[in-house]
């Protein structure tokens, strides 16, 4: 499996918030040059932990479910960060779009959408309240599940969301659903069945933000990612050129 990782924290050519590189990719996709594109964006901005400022200090929250493309009143700091988050957000729909078009397959990752914060009348934003992203699963076909990344090795819950133009039997497929009160009610069950974690992602430890390192995925995590696009090539649902499966898309940090 050959992988091209674009990552700003790898290069500074990997630069996402300009046109320029993005164009290329497009371009690149579309000729058929990549079997699989993996979508991962930024989601400090989306982030539940903003919510809890009460309990833990930090960022106030720049988004909700009401406004969930960022609040129109943010300062000029937060509103350019929620127009660079909005254009990857929009470019990797753009992208997906692409790789389906071009008979290929993509998956996108986010945090799952967990509805109402407790104790707060908050209601955090996600991107699976988009309508641009509903939509673009309905226009590829693709299937949306969620898990706990604890269950692959992950020190934390972190419940975590896919969306992928595939047809495969998984656990907790369905989107997120919500009881009266907003507070989540599904698929992913109340309880990871772990007794504890050894990791929490709010507040600081040694001065840096506990949730910063949970950006990387477990092994485990991307031994079981990798798993799932080989199993679309062995059973002969997809047709490349070339002898060798090309995977070009890691995390974007």
């Amino acid at each position: 499996m050959h992988v091209r990782e674009v990552d700003i924290a790898r290069s500074s050519e990997d630069d996402l918030s300009g046109e320029d590189i993005w164009n290329k990719f497009f371009t690149e996709v579309a000729e058929g040059e990549w079997d699989c594109v993996f979508l991962s964006l930024p989601c400090n901005t989306f982030s539940r932990a903003r919510h809890l400022r009460r309990k833990s200090p930090g960022p106030r929250p720049i988004r909700s479910r009401q406004w969930p493309y960022g609040f129109p009143w943010a300062s000029n700091l937060n509103k350019e960060t929620l127009k660079q988050h909005n254009f990857f957000i929009l470019q990797c729909k753009r992208m997906a779009l692409t790789a389906y078009k071009a008979g290929k397959f993509y998956f996108w990752e986010h945090p799952e959408d967990l509805g109402r914060v407790r104790d707060t009348e908050d209601s955090p934003g996600s991107i699976w309240q988009w309508e641009e992203i509903q939509d673009l699963c309905k226009k590829t076909m693709a299937m949306t599940w969620a898990i706990y990344q604890c269950h692959f090795g992950g020190d934390s819950q972190k419940p975590t969301r896919f969306l992928a133009n595939i047809s495969e039997d998984l656990p907790h497929s369905a989107w997120p659903s919500f009881d009266d009160a907003g507070f989540y009610s599904g698929p992913l069950p109340n309880s990871c069945g772990h007794r504890f974690h050894v990791k929490k992602l709010v507040g600081k430890t040694n001065g840096i933000w506990n949730a910063s390192p949970s950006a990387a995925y477990p092994s485990k995590l991307c031994r079981y990612l990798a798993s799932l696009m080989l199993s679309r090539f062995e059973r002969g649902r997809h047709s490349t050129t070339t002898d060798r499966l090309k995977w070009p898309w890691a995390p974007l940090l």
